[in-house]
């Protein structure tokens, strides 16, 4: 009769340590899905809204550059260029001229390919052009949806689905002309 009581007591002590173990699975779980994910894109905001601040200080700072030409210093570029492989994500500056309905990209960081232009030119017309509401629904293949908006930028969360891959992108105008387009992959 005793062997049968400590198989029972021994039973019961697995099963509660199951259960203990389940459950702190669970809550580990819920945690990580409720609360990882949005700390996890606010961080990644943050670090898009330093990246705008830090390359408008850099640009505002370049006399060169300051003159309106688009010419930046070779210390303005590496500055930029620290700034964006440090903070994993890739910068362009631009201006966009508008002759007769056909827009017009020059850019003045970094240095671009024409399919590079084309790739560029492709994700930022609809920022340009706006589609009529503050949170869009499709545009491209590409859902995207309104994380921040401020009087110098906007953050989107898109869906890019011709790879299926989230990313954040900010776009905005700097004081002195040019657009800013910065853009993040959001499950790296």
């Amino acid at each position: 009769h005793a062997v049968r009581m400590s198989d029972s007591i021994r039973t019961k002590l697995i099963i509660v340590l199951i259960m203990l173990l389940g459950l702190s699975m669970f809550s580990f779980w819920l945690m990580n899905y409720a609360m990882l994910s949005p700390f996890y894109e606010r961080s990644k905001v943050k670090t898009l809204a330093a990246s705008y601040k830090d390359a408008e200080e850099i640009l505002s700072s370049d006399v060169d550059y300051d003159d309106g030409d688009g010419t930046l210093s070779s210390n303005s570029e590496l500055k930029l260029e620290i700034l964006d492989e440090n903070r994993s994500t890739h910068l362009y500056v631009f201006r966009v001229e508008n002759y007769w309905g056909q827009l017009a990209y020059s850019f003045d960081y970094p240095s671009v390919s024409k399919v590079q232009q084309g790739v560029i030119r492709e994700l930022t017309e609809a920022y340009l052009y706006g589609d009529g509401e503050e949170t869009s629904n499709d545009f491209e293949g590409k859902n995207r949806s309104l994380i921040r908006k401020t009087k110098q930028y906007n953050v989107y969360k898109v869906y890019d689905s011709r790879i299926g891959s989230y990313y954040l992108e900010l776009f905005g105008q700097l004081k002195n002309g040019p657009f800013i387009y910065v853009r993040t992959n959001y499950q790296s």
